[in-house]
């Protein structure tokens, strides 16, 4: 599997950033210190990117309401992406840990069959030794050496039956790297929502220059996620890439 994004670095850097750990009796609770960046949507007397898009798209008609209620319903827009984002990004970025572990779990299996081989072979010699000597050695010697047999069986069996277990393990977790990578999962979940939220409360959206006032409304928002139009793209390029192809290269 790629590297994980910096998009998706960047995502979780800030996710950390606004939570802190706390021990309480009943065990440790992640305590929110901050909202998420978007946040301030609703946050009364704040100043938001997409305000003036959302003014210009009162003003032509193609939105219906307040100011206060159109950021009320972008931010759900924003919380539904940054959820998303979070389901897609946090397994990619777990992903070096989990090749490691499956490289340690892959070697335990080889070490468990070399030292079930080895104590196959201490078996058999035993087993020789007890069936030539059977009739040489005390009751209570042979007993002891019958019960060091079914031991050694035991492990045997045990051994050769949990090595493919954790080969298995070991396969699965490196087959989760195989799915396709999370890269650039934020944009794409932003742009899909707000499609969507465009779609059923703007009106006359076919009209001249409807499409580039989402647009602007678009990267607003975008920028009250807390994030950054990627570097070479215009914000109009940016938006119109996102809506309509869904490629947002980082």
């Amino acid at each position: 599997m790629s590297r994980p994004s910096k998009q998706a670095e960047r995502f979780w850097q800030v996710e950390r950033a606004r939570k802190v750990a706390r021990r309480t009796p009943v065990g440790t609770v992640t305590e929110i210190r901050e909202p998420p960046p978007f946040g301030r949507l609703i946050k009364p007397g704040a100043s938001c990117f997409v305000d003036d898009a959302i003014r210009e798209a009162l003003d032509a008609g193609l939105l219906r309401g307040t100011l206060a209620k159109i950021r009320a319903e972008l931010l759900a827009v924003c919380a539904f992406a940054w959820g998303a984002a979070a389901l897609a990004y946090g397994p990619r970025l777990t992903a070096p840990k989990a090749r490691r572990k499956a490289a340690r779990v892959s070697r335990l299996a080889d070490e468990l069959l070399a030292i079930v081989d080895a104590i196959e072979s201490d078996r058999v010699e035993l087993e020789d030794f007890v069936d030539d000597s059977e009739e040489k050695l005390p009751p209570n010697e042979l007993a002891s050496l019958r019960g060091e047999l079914a031991n050694l069986h035991a492990i045997i069996e045990h051994g050769r039956a949990l090595a493919p277990l954790l080969k298995r393990r070991a396969c699965q977790e490196v087959g989760q790297e195989k799915q396709p990578p999370a890269m650039k999962f934020l944009a794409r979940a932003f742009f899909d929502e707000l499609g969507k939220w465009w779609h059923e409360n703007a009106v006359n959206v076919e009209r001249r220059g409807a499409k580039a006032v989402r647009n602007r409304l678009a990267v607003g928002l975008w920028c009250d996620m807390g994030q950054e139009v990627p570097p070479g793209y215009s914000d109009e390029d940016f938006a119109r890439r996102g809506f309509n192809l869904g490629k947002i290269e980082r």
